[in-house]
């Protein structure tokens, strides 16, 4: 029982160390590996590397921390297809990390003005 709990608990804080790193790499705007990753957009929706949808005054920035978190509750609720240990890890880390950024409940953004730039996360 107890190595059990222990393993689980490894396998979690591997997960959550895991999504930590990648995101922190991938989605810090001062990060070259942000930049350097290709945009994908489906008209005015961008998909990756962030989720957007702009129009013509506003864009709507749905931060990662916000998926993951939507994923996360619904994935939860099934447990049968969510048993994975090093994935509620995952799961977990990239909440947190996305949670560390200064704009993390800002959605909403005026395109019209420059405040629109890249998030800054807390220090």
């Amino acid at each position: 029982m107890v190595k059990k709990i222990v393993r689980n608990s490894l396998l979690i804080a591997a997960g959550a160390g895991v999504a930590f790193v990648v995101f922190s790499l991938t989605s810090h705007p001062k990060s070259k590996i942000h930049h350097a990753l290709p945009k994908k957009k489906i008209k005015n929706v961008e998909v990756f590397p962030n989720i957007k949808i702009v129009t013509k005054d506003t864009t709507y920035h749905f931060h990662h921390w916000l998926i993951f978190s939507t994923l996360y509750w619904r994935l939860f609720l099934k447990k049968k297809v969510f048993s994975s240990k090093f994935l509620h890890g995952i799961m977990l880390g990239s909440i947190f990390q996305g949670l560390l950024y200064k704009d993390r409940f800002r959605i909403l953004y005026r395109n019209d003005a420059d405040e629109y730039s890249h998030s800054q996360v807390d220090e």
